[in-house]
């Protein structure tokens, strides 16, 4: 394009360059917010050009010179920080779309659904209240400024419109709508659920998966004691039970069921284990009552010291179902629900429920403590009902076991001595009968990764006392 300015005043006339594939149409400005095109044209050229500018007076006279700066526009067009998100809400409720625009200048926002443009729904924040089937569809935005506009992602809305009152209660599987049958299927879902491993589709998945406490058909909680009733419909120990009871997702407060002043001295704590240098066993102890079946606990822990390398039950919890929600783990949380056999309950006094091993990932000792995310602490009983449960305060910090500890077991026949030393250490193993003659015991023995040298004999008197000394 070239000619006059055509009003534009000078000093300080503003020109721009738009293309948009082969198209190139030309605007100028008074202010650099409103633009007037004043051309266009079509070139067959390269898809990236080195564009510049090079200024020129009206007329030769020297003192008549002229100065130009160059801007890269691409940043004053609208462009979305935040872009509306895809959702299914139940019917009645609201749907809340929130797009984000920035660039020079005013933004406005233009609103459609299905194509079509929403009248009045010109803010960022489009919300859609008592939504109805109609309601659901494609959901997009346009902002746009003097420069340009951009359209966002399409957000889709999907209106739930699910009965709450069909199935069962604890009928879950085949999800989403169960099949009249209760099984261990089901039971497992509702335990996935009480431990936030899986979300309930539908409000009538939800209801069906809460379903204690039996008497209400539900409190609005997914829960541990959901899982326990759960368990007794698939025993067969409650009759099946028609759906019923809440069906909005309340989801747990950051203290659980567990924030209510307990009625009974019922308490979890963590108990130090470990016999290598390498690891962080607790085992997970309940001072019980006698009439729990099912628990439900959270451990933190930090993540930059220590890795999680397993969970099991523990001696006083045979045959018990373990569901563990490691999914924050890498952030140093994980929840854990144990449930016994549907009417089996623990024993009073101490019970050790759980194992947790832990690798070590610095020799910095290390804390861990019971928490209530992202399963809620709590207990319930063999009819489900819940059990009032406290935590003990954090425990540890928890060092690595002591190093140059010489341990020697009998085991299947055999003497099994080790000793902790660092890794890669070479050491060698010598006997006696007397403590005062001493003999080696084979060749000299490198340690493992994890810093111990083992020694394995076949029982006989020639080896009753241990030592260790130098390998090299």
């Amino acid at each position: 394009w070239a000619g006059d300015l055509g009003g534009v005043p000078l000093p300080n006339a503003w020109i721009r360059l738009q293309r948009s594939g082969n198209t190139f149409r030309a605007y100028t400005s008074t202010d650099g917010e409103n633009w007037v095109q004043r051309a266009q044209t079509t070139f067959e050229l390269p898809d990236t050009l080195l564009v510049g500018i090079a200024p020129c007076a009206a007329t030769s006279d020297p003192n008549n010179g002229t100065t130009a700066t160059l801007a890269d526009w691409g940043d004053y067009s609208p462009s979305f920080v935040r872009q509306p998100q895809s959702q299914t809400v139940f019917q009645g409720q609201t749907a809340r779309l929130l797009a984000e625009a920035r660039g020079v200048g005013e933004l406005t926002y233009q609103w459609y659904f299905n194509g079509n443009p929403i009248p009045g729904a010109t803010r960022p924040l489009l919300e859609l209240a008592n939504i109805q089937p109609a309601q659901a569809g494609d959901y997009h935005v346009v902002a746009q400024n003097a420069i340009g506009s951009v359209t966002s992602e399409v957000a889709t809305v999907r209106v739930d419109t699910s009965d709450p009152g069909a199935g069962f209660e604890a009928d879950l599987m085949p999800r989403n709508t169960g099949d009249g049958t209760l099984g261990v299927a089901d039971w497992t879902m509702v335990g996935r659920m009480a431990v936030g491993l899986e979300t309930p589709a539908n409000a009538s998945e939800f209801t069906r998966a809460d379903c204690a406490p039996r008497s209400t058909l539900g409190n609005g909680v997914l829960s541990i004691a959901d899982w326990v009733q759960a368990g007794r419909y698939a025993a067969g120990l409650d009759p099946k039970t028609p759906a019923g009871g809440p069906n909005g997702i309340s989801p747990l407060g950051l203290d659980g069921l567990a924030s209510a002043a307990p009625t009974a001295a019922r308490e979890l704590y963590l108990l130090n284990t470990t016999a290598e240098p390498g690891e962080l066993r607790l085992a997970v102890m309940l001072r019980g009552m006698g009439d729990e079946n099912s628990l439900g606990f959270s451990l933190s822990f930090d993540a930059r010291r220590l890795a999680l390398a397993g969970v099991s039950a523990g001696d006083s919890a045979p045959g018990a179902m373990l569901v563990v929600n490691d999914r924050e783990a890498a952030e140093g949380r994980i929840g854990v629900a144990l449930a016994l056999p549907a009417g089996k309950r623990l024993l009073p006094g101490e019970n050790q429920i759980a194992l947790v091993r832990f690798q070590r990932l610095s020799a910095e000792p290390a804390r861990v403590a019971l928490s209530s995310q992202p399963v809620a602490l709590e207990a319930a009983g063999v009819e489900a009902e819940t059990l009032m449960l406290t935590a003990a305060e954090a425990s540890g910090p928890w060092a690595p076991p002591a190093m140059g500890v010489l341990r020697a077991e009998l085991a299947a026949g055999t003497v099994r001595v080790t000793y902790q030393t660092v890794p890669g250490a070479v050491v060698r193993f010598e006997t006696s009968t007397n403590l005062t003659d001493w003999t080696a015991a084979g060749e000299a023995v490198t340690a493992g990764p994890d810093g111990q040298a083992r020694l394995v004999l076949p029982i006989g008197d020639s080896h009753r006392f241990f030592r260790v000394a130098p390998g090299r």
